[in-house]
């Protein structure tokens, strides 16, 4: 029944409830004239579906809004008092947002497009600055808790109308990533499934998301969602593999005791390095299935210790290809790059490289990865470890101590918190001249020149299957995605990927 059919009894008055779902409907016919600012084109086609229905239906069927709404004013909020269920009425998930737009109508906006027009990347603070502006328009237009999609579509507009900050995985002198499992489709794209914009944001991830959950801390507890549990229903959800049997036949079993009981000679050398291919499958099985510390692999593997070359030999065995790619790209890419990044960054790195000296121009590029790849908050293991300094956590990758040491003593002494495997460098005072790995208080030889040592603790990590350290763990994800390219990532970490769109944007002009 209509108001009228009340009047027509003779009910004049009204009671609260009735009252207030009138006032809805008026509210909602003030809200579909206001849309007429949004696409008068829109609101032309909608007013004539709405004349073909009741008058009761036509507040329903005038806020089908088209997709591609545009927003009018970036100073417009929705009007605060609509119903929650009715709140994105002209901002569908599919909606458009005027990046470009917003920023110029930003005080702080027309900064970040001077530095994307000089340098094609932004820097920590230049980012974070973007950040702010367009997830304030986002939480201003649709709610602080907005769908999925529209927060994919605010990813996708970054990257359109600012291309610069696409990432797709790949650096303009490096071949595609080639990967067999991923069909033909992605083939054509080089090997990747990023389009571009999944370090903005992708499955509840990205720098939108990490930027709401900062937004929402200041909103009162009643206004807070509640994070939703995962409840197991039984069982495991991916079937386990069955164990592998780990003991060795007696042709495999005679080929390791030959290279445990032979220290390597100029003569046997050819035949440990046959030994050595020959067991692999077998090493691998055992270090898998039984976990064996470093100490445990390189008593059964001695040769590990005393032949270096084997751990590179190990490592082609396991990632085919892939064993030189960081001797490959660290002098001809990485490295004046990473000095050039550092140079619009925080005052903090930017010392790092004022006045380098072009013969450390290794640790210097390697102290600049390891500040900008800091991780600053607390780290989560089995029990809580303190937040260290950027400085700090340098020495979780490398530690310098005088010629002359004892280093199996120094390995002895090292600090508990160090418990993975890190570089121990003898050094004369500005000369570097030579390496080892300090794992399980052992040492292993890593070479005679920085590049060389960091290579081979990267592959010590996969060779002996240890953890990263947590300090540490962006540090080496971005060489395992982006210089060795062993890994596909399946979540875009955002401070990954800005280092690498910055890193490929950035011209180094070589004598």
């Amino acid at each position: 029944m209509t108001e009228n059919d009340f009047k027509d009894i003779g009910i004049l008055s009204f009671g609260t409830r009735r009252m207030l779902s009138l006032a809805i409907l008026q509210l909602n016919e003030i809200l579909d004239l206001s849309s007429s600012e949004l696409d008068v084109s829109i609101l032309s086609s909608a007013h004539s579906d709405s004349s073909s229905t009741s008058s009761s239906s036509a507040p329903s069927s005038s806020r089908k809004i088209s997709p591609t709404v545009e927003v009018s004013s970036l100073e417009q909020p929705m009007h605060q008092s609509t119903p929650k269920s009715k709140r994105s009425f002209s901002y569908t998930d599919s909606m458009h947002f005027p990046i470009v737009r917003m920023l110029n109508e930003h005080p702080e906006g027309p900064i970040i497009l001077k530095a994307l027009k000089e340098k094609k990347y932004l820097s920590r603070s230049e980012h974070c600055v973007m950040m702010r502006i367009v997830v304030t328009f986002l939480t201003h237009h649709c709610t602080m808790y907005p769908t999925a999609a529209q927060k994919e579509a605010l990813a996708r507009a970054i990257v359109t109308e600012l291309p610069e900050l696409k990432y797709t995985g790949e650096s303009d002198d490096e071949e595609p990533l080639s990967d067999d499992t991923t069909g033909d489709s992605l083939k054509k794209k080089g090997g990747t499934n990023l389009e571009g914009h999944e370090h903005f944001y992708n499955k509840g991830h990205g720098c939108i998301e990490y930027r709401l959950k900062t937004v929402r801390l200041s909103l009162p507890q009643k206004d807070k969602k509640r994070k939703r549990m995962r409840i197991n229903l039984g069982g495991n959800s991916e079937e386990q593999p069955e164990p592998t049997n780990v003991t060795p036949s007696r042709d495999l079993q005679e080929e390791i005791e030959f290279m445990k009981y032979h220290p390597p000679t100029r003569e046997n050398s050819t035949s440990l390095k046959r030994a050595f291919r020959a067991t692999h499958s077998h090493r691998r099985i055992y270090i898998s299935q039984k976990t064996p510390s470093i100490t445990d692999v390189v008593n059964n593997y001695p040769r590990l210790r005393d032949m270096p070359e084997l751990i590179h030999i190990e490592f082609e065995l396991m990632f085919p290809g892939k064993g030189g790619e960081f001797l490959k790209k660290w002098g001809s890419y990485y490295r004046e790059r990473l000095i050039s990044v550092a140079k619009h960054e925080s005052k903090s790195i930017q010392a790092l490289v004022d006045g380098v000296d072009p013969g450390n121009g290794d640790l210097c590029a390697l102290q600049v990865l390891v500040y900008m790849l800091h991780k600053s908050k607390r780290a989560k293991g089995d029990g809580k470890h303190a937040a260290t300094s950027r400085s700090a956590t340098f020495n979780y990758l490398l530690q310098f101590r005088p010629v002359g040491s004892d280093v199996d003593s120094e390995a002895e002494r090292k600090g508990e918190e160090y418990t993975q495997p890190f570089l121990l460098c003898l050094r004369m005072v500005n000369q570097l001249s030579q390496f080892f790995i300090v794992g399980d208080r052992m040492t292993i030889p890593a070479g005679e020149t920085l590049v060389e040592a960091v290579d081979v603790l990267f592959k010590v990590h996969y060779i002996f299957n240890v953890a990263y350290a947590i300090q540490l763990e962006d540090v080496y994800e971005f060489l395992a995605v982006n210089v060795f390219k062993i890994v596909k990532q399946k979540i875009v970490k955002p401070q990954l990927a800005r280092l690498a769109s910055a890193l490929a944007t950035t011209n180094i002009n070589h004598p």
